[in-house]
């Protein structure tokens, strides 16, 4: 079980869902690490075209990444701009991306270091 604090994660439901396997955890985590920088990379991209399609998909699509690690947060910024691409406004979707951007970095850090500890 995840006996760590974090300031941004929380891994009890990916614990949970995992039955404690942390050979899962691990593979969760590896997975997350590696494919979530590279889709927030794609929807700063979809949003700085204005792609509001494209960024409506991508930012539904990472939100149940960020759920599975406990990062709420990023899952109300997802939904955010999920909601937010429907009215094309792109302002708002810069502004949430902002917000996000930092908080993935810290995120990606923090699970960086559950690995280390599993």
């Amino acid at each position: 079980m995840n006996k760590h604090t974090y300031t941004h994660i929380d891994l009890s439901y990916l614990y949970e869902i995992a039955d404690d396997d942390s050979d899962f955890v691990k593979e969760m985590i590896t997975d997350y690490i590696q494919k979530v920088p590279e889709h927030f990379s794609e929807l700063l991209m979809a949003s700085k075209e204005q792609n509001f399609e494209q960024t409506h998909f991508i930012a539904h699509k990472i939100k149940s990444s960020f759920q599975f690690m406990g990062v709420t947060q990023l899952v109300d910024l997802a939904s955010n701009i999920e909601q937010i691409s429907e009215t094309k406004d792109a302002q708002t979707i810069a502004r949430n991306l902002a917000t996000m951007e930092p908080v993935v970095d810290k995120v990606i850090s923090e699970l960086r270091h559950q690995l280390s500890v599993l």
